[in-house]
């Protein structure tokens, strides 16, 4: 696991590099394009999955095609919505 504890001036450089790299899994054109169950959903499903492990999370793939992050030591039924498809919990 990668050391995920970060100072205040560092955790907005991460964020910022973090999504300027997911916004590199984009359909061609102007922006960041990304449907769901798409090419580039299915590019940036990894790199996510990676940040959920770095995190402390377990990624799954849910039957919808959702990535669902776990925490083992979460109390049961609590979850935390990221962004659709992508879901925290």
């Amino acid at each position: 696991m990668i050391n995920t504890a970060f100072n205040q001036g560092e955790l907005g450089q991460v964020l910022i590099d973090r999504l300027d790299k997911a916004a590199q899994c984009s359909e061609p054109g102007p922006g960041v394009t990304r449907l769901f169950c798409s090419q580039a959903h299915r590019q940036v499903l990894p790199l996510i999955s990676r940040w959920m492990e770095q995190a402390g999370l377990t990624p799954q793939l849910d039957a919808a095609g959702n990535l669902v992050g776990r925490c083992p030591k979460a109390q049961a039924g609590k979850k935390l919505s990221l962004w659709a498809p992508i879901k925290i919990q």
